[in-house]
């Protein structure tokens, strides 16, 4: 009865039965049950079950299966305008994955462009690595405007770095 609400379009309902199988989520059954429903209220555009899920899997699942399990959830709240997701995603494949700076970054873009101040962080270090010891004034703008951002937006750390490039 609930699964044909949920299969005709009530995604209260949805987020309800994935709730209920998420007592399960660490056996097969449990988790293709939760992919299941959460899957449809997150298509449905409910991105904070997106980002929920995409954070279970994160935290509960073998390292080797948490990105390619999270992240077209964590990728649908980012588009959703999740500054959070867009940072959690980038996180999760720097934190999981080797040599994956440059995947993540794009995410940490995205988060920086809606004002995370972590996600702006991230990229000023990744200008500053990139750049290494430049003294090119449009480089040195560039990685501080990220830090500034950062900075502006409530991320301490940053406030340091921004301050010793305005010098």
């Amino acid at each position: 009865l609930f699964e044909m609400a949920c299969d005709k379009g009530d995604m209260k309902t949805c987020v309800d039965l994935g709730q209920t199988w998420s007592k399960k989520f660490d056996s097969p059954e449990g988790f293709e049950k939760m992919q299941i429903f959460w899957g449809k209220a997150c298509d449905s555009g409910m991105i904070d079950i997106c980002e929920k899920f995409a954070d279970m899997i994160v935290f509960r699942k073998p390292r080797e299966e948490r990105v390619p399990l999270s992240q077209k959830y964590y990728e649908k709240a980012c588009e959703g305008k999740s500054a959070e997701a867009c940072y959690k995603l980038a996180r999760a494949i720097v934190d999981n994955l080797e040599n994956s700076e440059f995947k993540a970054r794009p995410f940490y873009e995205k988060g920086c462009e809606f004002n995370h101040a972590e996600s702006c962080y991230y990229i000023g270090v990744y200008l500053s690595e990139a750049y290494g010891e430049t003294l090119e004034l449009d480089k040195l703008k560039e990685m501080f405007s990220f830090y500034d951002k950062s900075c502006k937006n409530g991320f301490e750390p940053s406030c340091s770095s921004s301050s010793s490039l305005k010098a």
